[in-house]
């Protein structure tokens, strides 16, 4: 009598949960999985990467990035095979030059506030499955705080980016990002 008063309890107090005993713990509550939960990109999300940290220069070897797989690229001299993967390359136009920002190839997102960089996962997911998400073509690097985008890559990878410093050595602009990491299929 009593255990079923307290299954019945425990059923109100959180509903939505299946009360079915673990092999593991026979006491954890295990958050139900229903069709919607398994397609909602919200909810399969489990935590942000860890931070990637690196300057983007024309004299260098990372003038491009690609924020899905963290790989960087050389300034071509020629189109070349690898430059379709990139998504973002320091706006210098010449090695000699300090660069400004950053520009986007075919990354959407929004410039927010630089203490969004501490935003949950679930924010930077709903604000990016709004429709507030523009191109960002153009990046600009504020020297009082640091410029933060959340973005959205043309591979679907969603993350948070921010424009730390300009640099001498190698003449360029220094970066983080991070980015929402789901499970694997």
């Amino acid at each position: 009598m009593q255990l079923t008063l307290a299954f019945l309890l425990s059923t109100f107090l959180y509903p939505g949960c299946d009360q079915s005993p673990t092999p593991k713990n026979k006491n954890r509550i295990v958050p139900s999985t229903s069709a919607n939960s398994r397609s909602d990109p919200a909810r399969v999300v489990q935590h942000f990467s860890d931070t990637k940290e690196l300057v983007l220069s024309m004299d260098s070897m990372k003038f491009m990035l690609d924020l899905d797989t963290g790989k960087t690229m050389d300034p071509p001299a020629t189109r070349r095979r690898e430059q379709a993967q990139m998504d973002v390359h320091s706006n210098q136009v010449q090695p000699y030059q300090r660069p400004a920002g950053l520009v986007g190839i075919s990354t959407r997102g929004k410039k927010v506030k630089s203490i969004d960089w501490d935003a949950t996962v679930s924010d930077v997911h709903a604000l990016l499955a709004s429709d507030k998400v523009d191109a960002l073509a153009q990046m600009n690097y504020e020297p009082a705080k640091p410029a933060t985008y959340f973005f959205r890559t043309r591979g679907g990878t969603e993350g948070v980016l921010q424009l730390l410093a300009i640099v001498d050595e190698p003449k360029g602009i220094r970066i983080r990002y991070k980015t929402l990491v789901r499970p694997s299929p």
